[in-house]
C-alpha cells in the first residue's frame, strides 16, 4: 500500500487519494483475476477490489499494516488493529 501509494504519487504529480487506490486496485482485480487463480488484497483499499474480481477466482486478505517494525529483530510485520485470524 505505501509503495502503490508513491508509485501513483509519482505518476501523478500529487499525492494518491484513497479513492485513487480503491480504484487502482479495482481496475488490476478486475483485469487480472480472469487468469488467476486468485488476488491477495488489503482490507483498508481492497475491499472495493474484491467485489470486482472474476467469480471463480479466489480471495486472500491481507491482516498486516504496511510496511515493518524495524525496532524489532526479524521484519515483523504490525497487524490491522480491526483485522483478526
Amino acid at each position: 500500500r505505501g509503495a502503490l501509494r508513491k508509485m501513483l504519487t509519482k505518476a501523478k504529480g500529487e499525492e494518491a487519494s484513497a479513492k485513487e487506490l480503491e480504484e487502482f486496485k479495482m481496475i488490476v482485480s478486475s483485469q487480472l483475476t480472469k487468469d488467476a487463480s486468485a488476488i491477495l488484497l488489503d482490507p483498508e483499499y481492497g475491499l472495493p477490489a474484491a467485489k470486482a474480481k472474476a467469480q471463480e477466482a479466489g480471495l486472500l486478505l491481507a491482516y498486516e499494516k504496511t510496511g515493518y517494525d524495524s525496532t524489532v529483530p526479524g521484519r515483523l510485520p504490525d497487524l490491522l488493529p480491526t483485522c483478526s485470524v
